[in-house]
């Protein structure tokens, strides 16, 4: 048994360390392996279980040692699960194939090497401790081997499987150890060629980057200080070929002799020893630092470099085993910089010189700015002086631009008119009052009879007295200035003088404006009191002046005054909302002729000749009103300057002979009707004789045309009296149900088209009121809805209380008002205006007196209409209370 172990493992060895020659083995899962790599493992890793398969059957048919299992390990250690597979799958056929064919043994040994190698590619893929594989390796064969051995042979295989386990084991532990040790050989071969690879590439990289530096000298010595590296930049630099330096000679050979051996005394005095020959170069570094500093290189043709050296140590395994020195020339920098220094010299001594003028030129640019400051500030007194209309803002400014143009701490201005008003710059109120009050006495009288400033001191205050005088030389102001240690200069005092007379000149044109504005703004006012429309216009068509009332008719608000009334007469960037072509553009949608208007204007701008023409017009909106405008020519020296243009509303006057029109075409037909029925009858019975039938009819004709002349009068009668104040009406409480219900009786015959209906809430139906009044207001209701109602249709009364009020309403199905019509319904003889309307009678009158009775009983009536479909009436009454001790009696 032990020869046949050694013989498998022989085997077993052998041909993985061919295949590890092949293909160096790796560990599944190190590196992702090609599907290639994968088949070719699998492939030779069956063929190796089927040699030891054979070589069990073949050389030695008694042997129990057979490493087919640890082939199958093996390819899923190298390839994985599919390497396992594969191996398992080649093992199995040769198994079938060795072993005689389809049997039940070779079945089971198929299967248990199948298993095998399934569960030994999962274990690789799951587990990756390779001692822990290994343990569940030799488990998995211990188990498949078992139940194989058990299928096959059945108790016999105990006597068997104690010494197939010891022979797995010790193959198992054999091939683990095998393995591991290639893996690490092929690692540490890999790393090696790596190694060598980089050591090769930084070797070349440090040749380029040497012979790259041909401007910088790199050179390289042993620890003795002989060259070992001299490099293209070093050659260019000192005139030397690698091959004369390198093993030759050392850096000495390229020192100055004398810059040596004056390093070497310092560093002998520094490190208290002596120090010489090329440890004076190095010495530095031995102590861990570099050594940087300047040196002269002396070049094979005995010209001088001055350079810039960096030396550092070299070290390997914790000594040091050379020196690395690197030189940039720096000769044209040293030139370069004692250039730059004689340079810096002569600099130096032209910006002291420069500094000396800058000195000259900021003191001259201190003075023109306080010159500039100066004029500004005169400036903005000046502009304060002539732009300022505002009383108070203007003596408030002059304060405060003398206190800033004089620099003094505390200022007053003081007016001396009957208001004596002032204005203070440092002093309150009571101060400014007193310090008023103590100049009268002395400082007063001074300004006034020198009329010219001077100063007083007081302990370090320094007072400035400036009156101001207006051209008939009279003292109309008074200025004092404090400032505290500065004292007042000459060339200030005569400062003072100028804008004296400048303060003088400004406060008597704002005197002369307030003048002229008061009188602007009495005028203005008494042409407000004018109940007619002014407007003053230039002969180039500017608006000079117009009043409310002008604003008024024409719908502008009463700022909104001024303009141009000729279309080229004013620019565009004026902002005068009242220029011509908007004051026409407005007209054209207010008066019903504007052009008329506009040429009647223009012609008397254009020819302004006096004379009496005069011109009606209609506006329309806001308000319907009819203007008559005439105008009036203004002279100054003779010769004419303005047009005054005056609108004069004569709506009231139209409406009154429109109403006189009215009324006298009214009762003239009302009355012409009547009364010539009643003359042609009375005729027809004086001068014919009649049959007693004939004469009753007759005279109940006459009867009847007699009393409604006599309703009509008396229609006129009460409508004056009403307005007049003269009505008396007795308010008692009503039931203007019953009202309803007698009026509705009354009308009964004129009916017959008419369906009527009612709508009646919170019976009784009480009201205050007269109650002949009441009825009067029905009958004149209900009789409208009847009469304009020629077809027929439903007519709804109905009945509801709105708080303290009583509503009535009297709808029908009738004519209608037009809506235009609406406001005028109430007026005194208005009749709306249509061919339906012309062949129903009446005076206008009946609604007029149903306003003012209703209106007299504290109130009201509305109309809604939509004309064709009819009309709705509702008149609204106090409520009534049954009053049993007295009845109220209201004048209206």
């Amino acid at each position: 048994m032990i020869k046949d172990l050694i013989t498998n493992i022989a085997i077993f060895s052998s041909i993985i360390f061919f295949y590890n020659s092949l293909v160096p083995i790796d560990w599944a899962g190190n590196r992702k392996a090609s599907a290639k790599r994968v088949l070719a493992q699998g492939i030779v890793m069956g063929i190796l279980g089927n040699v030891l398969m054979f070589f069990s059957v073949h050389v030695n048919a008694t042997t129990i040692v057979d490493y087919r299992q640890l082939a199958v390990i093996c390819a899923a250690l190298f390839g994985g699960i599919f390497s396992s597979l594969i191996a398992s799958v080649l093992i199995g056929i040769g198994r079938v194939l060795i072993f005689g064919g389809f049997n039940s043994s070779s079945l089971i040994g198929v299967a248990s090497i199948l298993s095998t190698g399934l569960i030994s590619g999962l274990i690789v893929s799951r587990i990756y401790k390779y001692r822990n594989r290994w343990i569940l390796f030799v488990i998995t064969m211990i188990a498949t081997t078992t139940i194989a051995f058990f299928l096959i042979l059945g108790s016999k295989s105990m006597k068997i499987l104690p010494y197939f386990f010891i022979v797995l084991v010790i193959g198992s532990c054999f091939v683990a150890y095998l393995l591991r040790y290639l893996v690490k050989t092929n690692i540490q071969q890999h790393l090696v060629k790596e190694n060598e690879k980089r050591f090769r590439n930084l070797s070349s990289l440090k040749d380029a980057v040497f012979n790259s530096a041909s401007e910088v000298s790199i050179t390289v010595t042993d620890s003795e200080g002989v060259f070992t590296l001299f490099n293209q930049g070093a050659e260019r630099m000192l005139g030397y070929t690698e091959a004369e330096m390198v093993g030759k000679e050392t850096p000495l050979i390229i020192h100055l002799e004398s810059e040596v051996q004056r390093r070497g005394e310092e560093l002998s005095a520094l490190f208290n020893k002596e120090i010489q020959g090329f440890d004076i170069l190095v010495e530095w570094t031995r102590h861990g630092k570099a050594d940087e500093r300047e040196w002269t290189y002396l070049r094979k043709d005995g010209k001088h470099l001055t350079v810039n050296l960096i030396v550092t140590a070299l070290h390997y395994e914790g000594r040091i085993s050379g020196f690395i020195g690197i030189a940039t020339d720096i000769t044209g920098k040293k030139h370069a910089e004692e250039e730059l220094h004689y340079q810096n010299e002569e600099l130096q001594a032209q910006q002291a010189e420069l500094e000396a003028q800058q000195e000259d030129l900021l003191f001259t640019l201190t003075k023109l700015e306080e010159s500039e400051s100066y004029l500004k500030k005169r400036n903005m007194l000046a502009i304060t002086l002539v732009n300022t209309l505002d009383k108070k803002d203007l003596y408030q400014s002059i304060m405060d631009s003398l206190i800033d143009l004089f620099g003094a701490q505390r200022g007053i201005i003081i007016i001396l008119d009957k208001l004596q008003e002032f204005a203070a710059f440092g002093y309150s109120e009571q101060e400014a009052v007193a310090l008023k009050l103590s100049m009268s006495q002395i400082i007063l009288p001074r300004l006034n009879e020198q009329k010219l400033p001077f100063t007083v001191k007081n302990e370090e205050t320094h007072n400035l007295y400036i009156p101001v005088i207006d051209e008939d030389m009279e003292l109309i102001a008074c200025i004092v200035l404090s400032r505290l240690h500065n004292p007042i200069t000459k060339s200030e005092l005569e400062e003072a003088i100028g804008l004296a007379t400048q303060i003088a000149l400004s406060l008597q044109k704002l005197w002369l404006h307030e003048e002229s504005k008061q009188q602007r703004e009495l005028m203005q006012d008494m042409m407000n009191t004018i109940q007619e429309g002014i407007l003053l216009i230039d002969l180039q068509g500017n608006t000079l002046q117009v009043n409310t009332k002008f604003c008024e008719l024409i719908g502008y608000k009463a700022a909104e005054s001024g303009g141009s009334f000729i279309s080229n007469g004013f620019k565009e960037e004026e902002e005068d909302p009242f220029r011509m072509n908007i004051y026409w553009e407005h007209l054209k949608q207010i008066i019903d002729d504007p052009h008329l208007l506009q040429t009647f204007i223009r012609n008397i701008i254009l020819n302004p000749i006096k004379g009496s023409a005069t011109i009606n017009y209609r506006i329309n909106s806001p308000v319907k009103r009819n203007i008559n405008m005439y105008y009036e020519l203004l002279y100054l020296n003779g010769h004419v300057f303005a047009v005054l243009l005056v609108h004069r509303d004569v709506t009231r006057e139209y409406e009154l002979d429109q109403l006189k029109s009215e009324f006298v075409n009214t009762v003239s037909h009302e009355l012409r009707t009547p009364l010539s029925s009643v003359y042609g009858l009375t005729e027809l019975m004086l001068t014919k004789q009649l049959s007693p039938e004939k004469q009753h009819k007759y005279l109940t004709t006459i009867y009847e045309e007699t009393k409604r002349l006599t309703s009509l009068i008396n229609n006129f009668l009460d409508l004056q009296r009403m307005e007049s104040g003269r009505k008396v009406y007795e308010i008692i409480c009503v039931d203007i149900e019953k009202i309803i219900y007698k009026v509705l009786d009354f009308n009964k015959i004129n009916m017959e088209n008419h369906e009527v209906s009612y709508q009646f809430q919170d019976k009784p139906l009480l009201v205050m009121g007269d109650e002949d009044s009441l009825t009067q207001i029905m009958m004149n209701l209900v009789s409208n809805a009847i009469k304009y109602s020629p077809k027929g249709g439903k007519i709804q009364i109905s009945a509801w209380k709105e708080g303290e009020y009583r509503a009535i309403s009297i709808k029908d199905e009738g004519l209608g008002i037009p809506a235009d019509s609406l406001n005028q319904l109430f007026s005194k003889f208005y009749r709306v205006d249509n061919s339906d309307r012309r062949q129903i009678g009446g005076t206008g009158l009946g609604l007029s007196i149903v306003k003012e009775i209703v209106t007299s009983h504290k109130g009201d009536i509305r109309v809604s209409s939509v004309y064709g479909e009819g009309s709705t009436f509702t008149i609204r009454l106090p409520i009534g209370v049954n009053l049993d001790e007295e009845d109220l009696l209201l004048r209206a």
